[in-house]
């Protein structure tokens, strides 16, 4: 699973945590609390993968990747994996499945992470978060902001067909 996700993830751009920390959760007992799922091709090339991470009566998908290859042919991998996972988590008693979050003020692919989530018809819920203190946060939190501006800007200077207006 950790082969795939990595490689999958990386390709996306997004920062992925050393195996060794997924090693040493699953040392520490969190085997029995994690639940992964591969979606392959007819030849067993990984085409996604989809984690989840339950406790009590809750579970949150974790680990979400797809690949290039089966991103740019438009395969519904995650769309496969959802459905097991929801199965999965309906069998182990969870009664609530949180999606991960969604980006409160979507533009581009946003946009669409939130039109997958909103499909499965579940509610848009807040939860509290802790932060440490610091600059860092209020850095990180202010580059954010910049960014969903950016790109609130960017599509609004864009005609329906992608090209500027």
């Amino acid at each position: 699973y950790f082969v795939p996700y990595r490689t999958f993830a990386r390709a996306a751009g997004r920062k992925v945590s050393p195996r060794e920390v997924f090693a040493a959760m699953w040392a520490a007992g969190a085997a029995q609390h994690y639940h992964y799922f591969v979606a392959g091709s007819a030849d067993g090339e990984p085409l996604a993968t989809l984690g989840m991470y339950g406790w009590g009566n809750r579970a949150v998908e974790v680990s979400s990747s797809l690949s290039p290859q089966a991103m740019a042919d438009g395969l519904p991998a995650q769309d496969l994996l959802h459905w097991h996972l929801l199965l999965r988590a309906k069998e182990l008693g969870y009664q609530v499945l949180d999606l991960a979050g969604v980006n409160p003020h979507p533009g581009g692919k946003d946009t669409g992470i939130r039109r997958f989530k909103e499909k499965w018809g579940g509610e848009e819920v807040s939860w509290p978060q802790l932060t440490r203190p610091g600059w860092r946060n209020w850095l990180s939190r202010g580059l954010s902001v910049a960014e969903q501006a950016r790109r609130r800007w960017r599509d609004g200077r864009q005609g329906s067909n992608g090209r500027p207006a």
